[in-house]
């Protein structure tokens, strides 16, 4: 989901970057998630010590310590990240603040699926 996510940047945001966008994103992985890329690092970041913790790094109070310090900087970023994107984008970002979910992929997809029903009608 990552990749994709940096393809779709890349192909449709308009600068040929991965960091910067001249179009306000809403499609592929967008569609379902505000921050793809925020919640595949979560993920990551989360799932990684445990299984670490399976095969090589027993899981400490410290590894949860650090987790938890990892979701909530990753947390900020995305605030911080929104808060760019308002100042760029206006009311057109704030209304995708208002269809999509930041993290929450169930959400998202459920968005996605009542979308796809109405268009249907």
């Amino acid at each position: 989901m990552m990749f994709y996510a940096h393809s779709i940047k890349i192909k449709k945001g308009g600068c040929r970057s991965d960091d910067h966008t001249v179009i306000l994103l809403k499609e592929g992985a967008y569609r379902i998630l505000r921050h793809p890329e925020g919640f595949v690092g979560l993920i990551w970041f989360i799932t990684a010590p445990i299984i670490l913790n399976l095969f090589v790094i027993p899981f400490t109070v410290l590894s949860v310590l650090g987790e938890a310090v990892i979701v909530l900087a990753l947390f900020l970023q995305t605030k911080q990240e929104e808060e760019f994107n308002i100042l760029k984008w206006g009311d057109g970002y704030r209304q995708y603040m208002k269809e999509v979910p930041r993290w929450n992929i169930f959400g998202g997809l459920w968005n996605l699926r009542k979308g796809n029903l109405k268009r249907r009608r």
